[in-house]
């Protein structure tokens, strides 16, 4: 049993290295926001589902105390002023794309476009443009959210494992009592043969000798 969930232990933990590789680093882009709006962007490739990347995403962002809104596959923060990118007003959309369609292996797309003023008057803005904000946008995606990526996979891993040694350990359980009921089975049928040669022997009646 030591040597089994051992086993598993050390194939958990491959995975989860594994998958937290799969984290890779932000890059510029031109990314679409949605069918009609595309520019400037920062995006980043990280190892889960759109649906978990999005609620990842929003998870983090009110935690740093922004409140945007949610409509489909996109978040909206408007006339925010977020002093871990930029001092100024500025507007950030992030959108979500279903880059790998594998249930075992999803991969999304984030794509983080950025503009500045109040009302978000300006184009999105690019390191050419904002390098401060662009920089700062790359540090935010590399650290805080590849990191609550990073936990989320680990905790479904943990559970993952948790819930196989679970199992292991509930089928040992079965095994024994499958064992025991054996052992009483073979017990019960010593008996019935020694009852039954018992018998056979006390019919037997000795030949006599003419």
């Amino acid at each position: 049993m030591k040597r089994n969930i051992l086993t598993f232990c050390v194939f958990a933990f491959c995975t989860m290295i594994a998958s937290a590789q799969m984290i890779n680093k932000s890059y510029e882009a031109i990314g679409k926001y949605n069918k009609k709006i595309s520019g400037s962007c920062v995006a980043i490739k990280v190892s889960t589902d759109l649906k978990n990347a999005q609620s990842l995403m929003e998870a983090l962002l009110k935690k740093e105390g922004l409140k945007g809104k949610k409509q489909g596959k996109t978040l909206n923060y408007k006339t925010i002023i977020y002093q871990t990118i930029s001092p100024d007003y500025m507007n950030l959309n992030i959108a979500f794309e279903k880059t790998n369609k594998s249930k075992k292996n999803s991969v999304t797309t984030v794509y983080c476009f950025l503009s500045k003023g109040k009302f978000g008057e300006s184009e999105f803005v690019s390191a050419v443009s904002d390098p401060q904000e662009i920089a700062n946008l790359k540090n935010l995606l590399d650290t805080k959210y590849a990191e609550a990526i990073y936990n989320y996979d680990i905790a479904l891993h943990e559970k993952a494992k948790k819930k196989n040694i679970d199992k292991r350990t509930k089928d040992i359980k079965g095994y024994e009592k499958d064992i025991d009921k054996a052992k009483e089975n073979i017990e019960t049928a010593k008996r019935d043969i020694e009852t039954a040669q018992k018998a056979v022997e006390d019919k037997i009646v000795p030949s006599k000798k003419k």
